[in-house]
């Protein structure tokens, strides 16, 4: 048994994943949005870590324009301002105060250090017409196709590359949909949306080649590629690739769209480049048959970052930082360096409500620093929490025997089910004393959903819905005493839940009112959009607690 996110392993009857907290599918808990259709691809439930499924595609969140980066605290950026003595005397007392208060203000709003999602894209596909639902509209453009066959988006969710059926390559820009290629065999979307490396076959020839999104042309980058061993940068700009022509001879190359330069010859299984070539990371075997993970720059010199027993990484949201794994052990780069031993075991990062991950066959995380943010591990069945520091030696164990984690929208708390059935809330800044400093909010618990101020939590047990204080727990409010099918949160806290094919909704711990019928499932997105569906129509709404219809699949 295998979670449906991440893909890891799971023992039989699980209710919740080990690693990354995602409820598993059961009767009486989860259901997914019209079964037949693609909506629930795209859209993942709230309240879960990032997703980690290869071919998984997800709606992910937010980049800056040049490349990507995290939101940085403001202060961070206002500091050098304020120290200028010229612009100090020009600014008058009030304008600095209410300049400063407006800082507090966003920064008290919850911006979490985490790259944001802008828009959720969900395909679907209707009598042989592949339509798009974006946000809470459904475009009028369509695809003439039987289906889709893959598709991904950049990190911030305004830009989607897909492949129908029939091997035709389009990119959506925000709500504009262009073709871009026939005969698509692969693609790579870039992280920022802004370029899609892509590959097509003619008999037994492969030509990749590198599509502009913002100029809407395609440059061909070379007819020898080397199976799908290609790589492209996070801005879009330009691409690693391994060619093999008449004389046998494997050459890892890099392109900026002309003028490809070699790196090396040496056989290596690319995993990720950071923009213009400074990072190319790539696997090499030696005579042994034992692995290590380089960085290559353009002038063909590699740096040993260290031994790697899986090809399976994770990076910042720029690149310039890898995370490895060598023998259940975890180690990040930083800027082409030796790794730095992070963890005595395999981590994988928690993510805050808003902000997703970024997959290209590995993982971007949607954080610009590896380093100062709390991950889980699991070793022999039990699953902790660690919040890596600058320093390896500074690596703390916050909690352990946890499931079903997440954080809070500030990123400050950790909430997470206990030894299976206890829910607590912790805060982050406690560190190593966190496991005794914990707030039990409810015992028994299926699964949950925490409010954006948290004020509330709705949570699953023995059949029931139920709503507590989501800072000191205390006496329950029955919501539902029903079983619920499915458990979603809108950005206005508006919570849902299906009973019997009609859909609930509920808000400040109140007992639900039915606002839908015939509705065989719902799903969240990280931007606070719940999808509702059956198999006639999709229904979406981030405020309202009626969904409003938004495509008819009859």
């Amino acid at each position: 048994m295998n979670c449906t996110k991440c893909g890891a392993e799971l023992a039989p009857e699980s209710k919740f994943c080990v690693i990354c907290g995602t409820p598993i599918a059961q009767p009486d808990v989860t259901a997914p949005v019209a079964p037949a259709a693609p909506v629930e691809q795209a859209a993942a439930p709230v309240a879960t870590a990032a997703p980690e499924k290869e071919g998984f595609k997800i709606d992910v969140n937010e980049v800056k324009d040049q490349l990507v980066s995290t939101v940085k605290p403001l202060w961070d950026k206002v500091k050098p301002f304020l120290s200028n003595k010229k612009v100090l005397l020009g600014i008058g007392v009030v304008v600095l105060v209410l300049l400063i208060a407006s800082i507090i203000s966003v920064i008290a709003s919850g911006s979490n250090g985490y790259v944001q999602l802008k828009q959720t894209t969900l395909p679907t596909t209707i009598d042989g017409e592949i339509h798009f639902v974006v946000d809470k509209k459904a475009l009028s453009d369509t695809i003439e196709a039987d289906g889709v066959d893959d598709y991904n988006t950049s990190l911030d969710g305004k830009v989607m590359a897909l492949t129908t059926d029939d091997g035709v390559l389009y990119v959506l820009n925000g709500k504009k949909l262009k073709q871009v290629a026939e005969d698509v065999y692969d693609f790579e979307i870039s992280v920022s949306g802004k370029g899609v490396a892509y590959v097509t076959k003619d008999e037994d020839t492969y030509t990749l080649s590198l599509y502009n999104v913002g100029s809407g042309k395609s440059t061909t980058i070379t007819d020898e590629l080397s199976s799908m061993n290609y790589v492209i940068a996070p801005d879009g700009k330009s691409v690693a690739y391994y060619v093999e022509n008449d004389d046998d001879e494997a050459k890892l190359m890099f392109s900026k769209g002309k003028d490809p330069v070699k790196i090396t010859s040496a056989e290596t299984d690319l995993v990720g480049m950071s923009n213009n070539g400074t990072y190319i990371y790539a696997i090499r075997e030696n005579e042994e048959g034992e692995s290590s993970l380089y960085s290559y720059d353009t002038k063909g010199e590699g740096t040993k970052l260290g031994a790697i027993s899986t090809t399976s990484v994770r990076f910042n949201d720029d690149h310039t930082q890898i995370m490895f794994y060598n023998e259940g052990k975890t180690y990040i780069s930083t800027k082409g360096k030796e790794g730095v031993k992070a963890s005595s075991n395999r981590l994988s990062l928690i993510v805050a409500p808003n902000a997703s991950s970024f997959y290209d066959g590995n993982y971007t995380y949607p954080v610009s620093n590896l380093y100062d943010h709390v991950y889980t591990a699991t070793d022999n069945d039990t699953t902790s929490v660690w919040l890596i520091k600058k320093n390896s030696d500074k690596t703390v164990k916050l909690v352990s025997k946890v499931s079903n984690v997440t954080l809070d929208e500030s990123a400050e708390y950790l909430y997470y089910i206990y030894d299976g059935d206890e829910l607590r809330v912790v805060k982050i800044s406690d560190g190593d004393k966190a496991t005794e400093r914990y707030v039990k909010l409810a015992d028994d618990v299926d699964a949950y959903i925490v409010t954006s101020d948290r004020k509330l939590v709705y949570y699953y047990s023995d059949s029931s819905l139920y709503s507590t204080n989501g800072k000191k727990g205390g006496r329950a409010t029955v919501v539902c005493n029903d079983s619920i099918e499915g458990l979603a949160i809108n950005a206005k806290d508006v919570v849902y839940y299906i009973v019997d094919g009609d859909l609930y909704a509920t808000s400040n711990g109140k007992k639900g009112s039915k606002v839908l019928s015939d509705i065989s499932g719902i799903n969240s997105t990280e931007n606070g959009i719940v999808y509702a569906a059956n198999e006639d129509s999709i229904y979406a709404t981030d405020g309202s607690k009626k969904p409003s219809k938004v495509l008819d699949r009859e």
